[in-house]
């Protein structure tokens, strides 16, 4: 997931197998949503509105569950905040211990802007760290 801003694309997060990919403010606003949901593997999409997600719940407890999943989507304070308060190399060690996979995965591209930097800084990053 991705926004654009005056600096270029900004990458607000990554999903990957089983995960739920959703604008969680654009959801609950019923509004379109400023973000952009790119696939960059193969995936299979299935849309579902507000309405019919308040009418399971409310017909099928099971579906209940859903609010637990839909809390999975908020984007993490944390990590937007890292980005003006951890040098890049905090970034860069922080992002390999929580999500090493993604590193091999996605575009470096993706990852420098996920991680605040240009593509230029997180390879001197990576080039110092290794």
């Amino acid at each position: 997931m991705y926004t654009t801003t005056v600096n270029g694309d900004l990458t607000i997060n990554f999903f990957t197998e089983n995960d739920w990919a959703a604008d969680l403010d654009s959801l609950m606003r019923q509004q379109p949503s400023a973000n952009y949901i790119e696939a960059v593997e193969d995936t299979d999409i299935a849309t579902i509105t507000l309405r019919d997600i308040h009418w399971l719940m409310d017909r099928h407890p099971i579906f209940h569950m859903l609010t637990s999943m839909l809390q999975g989507l908020t984007i993490s304070t944390a990590h937007i905040a890292s980005i003006s308060t951890k040098s890049p190399d905090e970034r860069y060690k922080e992002l390999f211990i929580t999500h090493p996979e993604w590193l091999n995965r996605f575009p470096l591209k993706q990852i420098a802007s996920y991680l605040g930097m240009t593509p230029e800084t997180l390879s001197r990053v990576r080039a110092r760290l290794t």
